[in-house]
């Protein structure tokens, strides 16, 4: 990424400002005129060493090979100019802003549309704007639009990529059941653990690999206290066969771990047949509430 360079210490003799056209340090020297921009006029060697600056800047401005020093000079020239302190003409700050847009294109999109929006009739400039502002988010317009904003995303395909939040039959009729059963709460089902547990509470009691899983793993289904800042009350989790594989035992053990340190208990619920049902769930979640004081 480009960097502007901190401005130097301010010149004080006239062997300072030489050793800076020898060495063409024309960002220097610009960055001194920015300080001191009266000397332009009052000053007839500091008038005579921007001059000859601008001059070989532009004259050589094709081969300049080290980009970072390009960009530098460049921005200085900006600055100078859009900040009269140092008056260009049009066609050099013209030069300006399209070899910056150039420049600043594949490393800050943004900064680069900053600077085209000078020129928006160059046809370079024209194309960074079209890029930029393709990429912003569509603005949506309603009664509100003076206070409110609303953007919506872009360049929709004619598909449908959505899936149901339930992986199962068995997982939609459990979220059924535990809503019948707790009408004065808000159910949620596939909650990630990272948006219920506060990590710094559990972390020293977890392993890098529990750890490492935290950001990762949900709960099936979770009951919310919404007259209490919606805070987590029961956690749910619905087992099958799946959870026999070896790989997933490991993550089922991650999960009871962390809920555990975070002084919460996890109920498992695994069906012993096909034919229970939405009915047969909701009356184990009313047994094992009253009965365990859950």
């Amino acid at each position: 990424m480009f960097q502007t360079k901190k401005p130097p210490t301010p010149i004080l003799n006239q062997e300072d400002i030489y050793q800076l056209l020898v060495k063409k340090e024309w960002a220097s020297l610009l960055s001194f005129v920015w300080q001191n921009p009266s000397l332009i006029d009052s000053d007839p060697i500091i008038k005579h060493a921007v001059a000859t600056c601008e001059t070989e800047f532009f004259s050589n401005l094709e081969r300049e090979t080290d980009k970072e020093k390009l960009v530098n000079t460049l921005e200085t020239f900006h600055l100078l100019h859009t900040g009269h302190k140092y008056h260009l003409a049009e066609d050099k700050f013209r030069i300006v802003i399209v070899e910056l847009v150039k420049l600043w294109r594949d490393k800050n999109l943004e900064q680069a549309y900053s600077r085209a929006k000078n020129f928006p009739d160059d046809e370079v400039c024209r194309a960074i704007i079209k890029e930029y502002e393709d990429s912003l988010p569509k603005q949506v317009l309603h009664s509100q639009s003076h206070i409110i904003q609303v953007t919506e995303n872009k360049n929709i395909l004619n598909a449908d990529g959505r899936r149901t939040l339930f992986k199962s039959l068995q997982e939609r009729e459990f979220f059924g059941a535990v809503r019948d059963e707790f009408p004065m709460f808000t159910v949620y089902p596939n909650v990630g653990l990272s948006s219920i547990i506060e990590f710094k509470l559990v972390k020293d009691s977890l392993s890098s690999a529990e750890k490492d899983f935290f950001f990762k793993g949900v709960v099936d289904c979770v009951v919310f206290d919404h007259h209490d800042l919606y805070l987590p009350k029961f956690f749910y989790e619905l087992d099958s066969v799946f959870h026999d594989n070896p790989e997933q035992k490991q993550k089922d053990q991650y999960k009871d771990k962390i809920l555990a340190a975070a002084g919460q208990k996890l109920l498992r619920i695994r069906r012993t047949n096909e034919k229970q049902n939405r009915g047969d769930f909701a009356k184990l979640i009313r047994d094992i509430t009253e009965k365990n004081n859950v």
